[in-house]
């Protein structure tokens, strides 16, 4: 049944746009991951330089999975964007860590085909 928006705000539903989603998005979620992932780049970076690539792997490496075992919760889930911009705004640091990745080493593509960020990790 499709309902008007009339209807849905005497039921008590709301839908909240996606300005005001990315509003509380951006600051909690996607910024605090950015200067993470800026802070492992410098580090994977700084190891390549000095001919260490295990150790670069490994900080790349472990972001990624920091990435692919976060969970983000919306408890007052209504139409899912709040997960739905989160899982968005997730997946872009993820394409930067794969084209990271892929300066050390080749391989890491084949990981990612069980290894990735998904909707799983997103509850309403």
């Amino acid at each position: 049944m499709i309902r008007s928006g009339g209807n849905r705000h005497r039921e008590g539903s709301h839908y909240t746009p996606r300005a005001y989603v990315e509003r509380l998005v951006l600051p909690t979620v996607v910024e605090p991951l950015r200067a993470e992932w800026e802070s492992v780049r410098t580090a994977a970076f700084t190891h390549a330089r000095a001919g260490n690539l295990k150790m670069a792997r490994e900080e790349v490496n472990a972001f990624h999975d920091r990435l692919c075992q976060m969970i983000v919760l919306d408890p007052a889930c209504g139409c899912g964007n709040f997960l739905y911009v989160s899982l968005e705004n997730l997946k872009r640091p993820e394409g930067e860590v794969l084209d990271v990745a892929r300066q050390f080493w080749e391989s890491f593509t084949l990981e990612l085909a069980t290894h990735s960020a998904d909707p799983h990790q997103f509850l309403g």
